[in-house]
């Protein structure tokens, strides 16, 4: 049980970290007029295309790999992405 809470509490902080910054980074990509209208036109479809595929794509990750933390594994990757995502645009604070 202690392993399952522990595998549980690192796949919930990698996700808060790449969620996070994902939803710094949209926003400010956008024109301030328009921002609310884009982000939930950009954001929305890309939640319902992987809420909607995570379940398969860990469970199939399990069964390929006979290891219950290879979820682990799917949220380090999704959050190097996120992160390498989040460098890409320039600053925009001014």
């Amino acid at each position: 049980m202690p392993v399952l809470l522990g595998m549980t509490l690192v796949l919930a902080a990698l996700t808060f970290i790449s969620a996070a910054g994902s939803l710094v980074a949209i926003p400010e990509m956008l024109q301030p007029k328009v921002r609310s209208t884009r982000l939930s036109v950009v954001y929305a479809p890309g939640v319902a295309l992987f809420g909607l595929s995570i379940q398969v794509v860990i469970t199939w990750l399990i069964k390929l790999t006979d290891n219950p933390g290879a979820p682990v594994w799917y949220v380090i990757g999704k959050g190097q992405v996120s992160l390498l995502a989040i460098q890409a645009p320039p600053e925009s604070r001014h």
